[in-house]
């Protein structure tokens, strides 16, 4: 390899590593939001046996001021009964780039109080405004029920399914 060749092979791995780089802080961003909406089913129940207020508000501090999310969603995780919905991140499954804007996909886990488990497939949009990441978009894929199945008889469509948790397709 002459020196051009080598130069320009340097430049390509610099650009990938770099793009590495901010796929691991967007996974660490989006996993950072799903915690702030996250509390053990320790937390949950303790709140439910005193009625605690839902005790991290931090997560508002990753949403752009116009979000495209699902807001009673939002309202039911960190309202007088958040409670009655456990949230977890299971897995980031993809992250794709387009210059500043990211689509990050996720599966997710919901715990639903005295219904069972539903398991999400969800899109988080999060754009890069000099150098800080925003969610822009919250979006549903695909819901199912979980390894336990669900306590309770309900309609399995996924229209159904999505009323349990306030989701909509907001696309």
């Amino acid at each position: 390899l002459d020196l051009e060749e080598l130069s320009k092979k340097n430049l390509e791995l610099e650009a990938k590593l770099k793009i590495a780089s901010s796929e691991t802080s967007i996974n660490q961003f989006v996993s950072g939001f799903y915690n702030k909406l996250e509390l053990s089913r320790e937390k949950n129940q303790r709140a439910y046996e005193v009625g605690s207020p839902f005790p991290n508000k931090n997560y508002a501090i990753y949403l752009s001021s116009n979000a495209r999310i699902p807001q009673e969603r939002l309202e039911e995780l960190t309202g007088v009964y958040h409670y009655h919905i456990n949230i977890s991140l299971a897995e980031v499954i993809s992250v794709l780039r387009n210059e500043n804007l990211y689509e990050v996909r996720v599966m997710v886990n919901y715990g639903l109080y005295e219904v069972g488990d539903l398991i999400n497939e969800e899109v988080l949009t999060v754009e890069l405004k000099d150098g800080i990441p925003k969610i822009t978009g919250w979006y549903d894929v695909k819901i199912k029920t979980g390894d336990n199945g669900l306590r309770i008889e309900i309609e399995t469509d996924q229209n159904s399914l999505y009323s349990l948790i306030k989701g909509k397709n907001i696309q």
